[in-house]
């Protein structure tokens, strides 16, 4: 999963006319800063590329993102307003394991992902604070079963009773997935009327047939949900198969979910029932219910994914958080790295005497246990060592974390006190030069565009020139310019 996951933005509708920055939307790849907008839509710009094809007279668009902001933008269209920090905790590690287990879902249609219900609901909008900060939380986790990859399947609420989802999916049969009473779904009792003639007309443009007497269900599976409708003539139609014709006709909140009865009055078919969506796995109602009662987000995981483990790789390994005087680190080997704690205190001291800045807030460390866990947690690649994200620090393991931390905490001590309008290699180059890294030869500062991609020996030499050009200004300027310059982002000449 280290690798960034593509998706599909506006699957729901052709879009034939949009623009990007200001000019018409064409075929090719558009960098960050982006800005796309659409007729009667809200616009939209993310930090991440832009793919726009156009196919068949309209235009698709695909952003590559990395998993943990994709998370992020699914948080953001599954959970609506249900904001219980365990149970965002809980579906943000459903979200991750789905991803994981279904990535390339499109693959045919040249993205992993669409951005509806059909993957997962996902806005392309910078999430609210709780969103980011249960994506942070629970960063990398994702449930396993038999050191296989859990899938990590949630609905809107099972109505008091979640289903097997080989009742709903035979082929993603799994002990995890089994039907069970839910104390803590509230339930969500709703009633639908379908006049016959409505009725009639979505099952003929379904091409299925009911005839014209009286409707009753045929059968239901364990959990109560109906599996069969019988009609006329003894004709018997799978339920999933009438929802459907019945939600791209009528509406898709008119049924909303197989848990209810029926009644046939002759001119109108009325469903009283509950819940909402097909009910396999996670509760999204009941786990914002066991969140307001005090449950982690590891027990509600637990009650809906019963066998399953959450760890951030095949062999589960939990975080455990420690707190030193400033920092907390996340760790699953404690006793390897609490040792940066210490080390995270004093390195910080000696830039903030070198600087006259202070670290603001409580920043966290969070080491991780393998290369491949940082690669599949942070989207990096191998070669990067460490990443900042907020005000986490993210390490891989081992020696590597120790010779990354100073750069890393030069990075969110810099990134903290920047001027808005201070432009890129700056930053970039005065973080090298706090972390006493080497500069390169003094030259023209590379342009933004250069720190997004490359090789690695390619993406050095652009930090390199950076850290050259700071460097130059410090020499002639002295290191006080170089602090006046980052509070008011004028550099001097």
């Amino acid at each position: 999963m280290g690798q960034p996951v593509t998706v599909r933005l506006f699957s729901q509708q052709p879009v034939t006319a949009a623009s990007v920055s200001g000019r018409p939307a064409g075929t090719r790849t558009y960098e960050p800063p982006w800005d796309l907008r659409i007729e009667g839509y809200e616009p939209v710009s993310l930090p991440f590329p832009l793919l726009v094809r156009q196919t068949g007279g309209s235009l698709q668009f695909v952003v590559k993102l990395p998993v943990e902001a994709y998370v992020e933008g699914v948080l953001a269209g599954e959970m609506g307003g249900e904001r219980g920090a365990a149970a965002l905790q809980a579906v943000a590690v459903a979200a991750r394991s789905y991803a994981g287990r279904f990535r390339g879902r499109h693959r045919d249609d040249g993205y992993d992902f669409c951005d509806t219900t059909h993957c997962q609901d996902y806005r392309a909008v910078r999430g609210a604070p709780d969103l980011a900060e249960a994506v942070e939380q629970t960063a990398s986790e994702r449930l396993w079963y038999q050191g296989q990859a859990a899938a990590g399947y949630y609905a809107q609420s099972c109505g008091g009773h979640t289903e097997a989802a080989a009742n709903v999916w035979p082929d993603q049969a799994a002990p995890y997935l089994r039907a069970r009473p839910d104390p803590h779904c509230p339930r969500l009792a709703w009633r639908a009327e379908i006049p016959r003639e409505k009725l009639d007309q979505a099952m003929r443009s379904a091409g299925l047939q009911l005839g014209s007497g009286p409707l009753s269900v045929a059968g239901r599976s364990p959990s109560g949900r109906v599996s069969r409708l019988r009609g006329s003539g003894g004709k018997v139609i799978a339920e999933s198969s009438f929802r459907f014709a019945i939600g791209r006709e009528l509406g898709w909140n008119l049924l909303r979910s197989a848990l209810y009865e029926l009644e046939d009055s002759g001119s109108v078919i009325v469903a009283r029932g509950q819940g909402a969506g097909h009910g396999v796995g996670l509760c999204q109602a009941g786990a914002a219910e066991m969140s307001r009662r005090g449950s982690s987000y590891r027990e509600i995981l637990a009650h809906y994914f019963p066998g399953a483990t959450v760890g951030v790789n095949a062999r589960g390994f939990p975080w455990q958080k420690f707190g030193g005087e400033r920092f907390d680190l996340y760790t699953t080997t404690p006793q390897r790295d609490q040792v940066l704690l210490e080390r995270a205190e004093r390195l910080a001291a000696a830039l903030e005497a070198k600087t006259g800045l202070r670290l603001k807030g409580r920043p966290a460390l969070r080491v991780y246990p393998t290369v491949a866990a940082f690669r599949d947690g942070t989207g990096e690649p191998g070669w990067v060592a460490a990443s900042v994200r907020g005000s986490t620090i993210r390490l891989q393991p081992g020696d590597t974390a120790a010779a990354a931390l100073r750069h890393e905490l030069a990075h969110l001590l810099v990134e903290s006190h920047a001027h808005p309008g201070l432009p890129l290699w700056f930053r970039e180059g005065y973080v090298l030069y706090l972390a006493g890294q080497r500069p390169g030869a003094i030259g023209p500062p590379p342009g933004d565009a250069a720190f997004r991609r490359g090789s690695a020996e390619e993406l050095r030499a652009v930090y390199r020139r950076a850290a050259g050009a700071v460097n130059a200004i410090a020499t002639r300027h002295g290191a006080a310019a170089l602090r006046q310059a980052l509070a008011t982002g004028k550099l001097p000449d």
